[in-house]
């Protein structure tokens, strides 16, 4: 009979970034699957807001599946099991993705197209839109782009519309915005 080696833990097998909705945010909650391991003593998580540095721990033994991590600014996240031998884990990380590049917006025929680099490390991009050029005042769009250009109908002809774009990662996790772009409906 061979017993589990109790110096040996497993990574948790995903980690999950709520994706805030709003232009701005005071915190961003994060997730990850449970290690199921009879000598799992909890979780370290750390974090890194774009503009720091380093790793930031948030806890060490702890036991949840979930946190919401104080942050205003996009944030990696990284979280690894701690065994009761003290043994760790690798990282199981959620990074912060890409932001759009090159973005051009051109009038068309009741809409506007947005055009330009998509991240490699994006999976679909949220769009904020707004009728002049001030992020405060966007509101993000239900329809959320997996590749550019892409096509924003439904307005009318002489509508002037600004576009702000984030990236959102296959964890959830979200960019810097790009933009504004600006165009007018043909």
């Amino acid at each position: 009979m061979v017993l589990p080696n109790p110096g040996v833990i497993a990574a948790p097998a995903a980690i999950l970034v709520e994706t805030p909705l709003a232009v701005s945010f005071t915190a961003i909650a994060v997730s990850w699957s449970a290690v199921g391991s009879a000598y799992l003593a909890g979780y370290e998580i750390e974090f890194r807001p774009t503009s720091v540095a380093v790793w930031q721990g948030y806890a060490g033994g702890f036991g949840a599946t979930a946190v919401a991590i104080p942050t205003a600014e996009p944030t990696a996240f990284r979280v690894r099991a701690q065994a009761r031998s003290g043994a760790v884990s690798g990282w199981r990380e959620a990074l912060v993705p890409a932001a759009a590049s090159g973005l051009a917006a051109t009038g068309i025929a009741g809409g506007v197209r947005l055009s330009g680099g998509f991240p490699p490390d994006g999976v679909r991009l949220q769009v904020f839109e707004a009728s002049s050029a001030s992020l405060t005042a966007a509101t993000k769009l239900a329809s959320e782009p997996t590749a550019l250009p892409w096509g924003r109908t439904g307005l009318t002809t002489g509508q002037t519309r600004w576009y702000w774009l984030r990236s959102v990662s296959a964890e959830g996790n979200v960019s810097a915005f790009a933009g504004p772009v600006t165009a007018t409906a043909l």
